[in-house]
């Protein structure tokens, strides 16, 4: 592992409450993974970053704000958002010590 396992979520329907997500570990570009694992690489570009300090399921007020944020400043969320748990709840059991970085590709200029 080369980083903090993350979290996209490709599909995020609040309507129906249905969601896909899409957990994963950054490993090197050529490490060898038994065949039921799958490699993907997340392309480069600009991106809103939110750092949340709590429990994950307060998650959702981070991400309402970037969505203020977008709009406030009129940019174009394009892609998957995604969170990247920085600490590990298995080594840190006080919520409030957890840190998750939460990210909004956008279309750049």
């Amino acid at each position: 592992m080369t980083g903090a396992p993350f979290c996209l979520y490709p599909r995020w329907d609040e309507e129906k409450k249905e969601m896909e997500m899409v957990c994963a570990l950054p490993v090197p570009a050529d490490a060898k993974l038994p065949a039921k694992y799958s490699v993907m690489q997340i392309a480069g570009g600009k991106a809103v970053k939110a750092i949340h300090l709590g429990d994950y399921h307060k998650l959702e007020a981070t991400h309402n704000q970037i969505a203020q944020y977008l709009e406030y400043k009129k940019l174009e969320a394009i892609g998957a958002p995604w969170e990247v748990y920085i600490t590990d709840p298995g080594a840190e059991p006080d919520t409030a010590k957890w840190i998750t970085e939460v990210y909004y590709p956008v279309k750049g200029n």
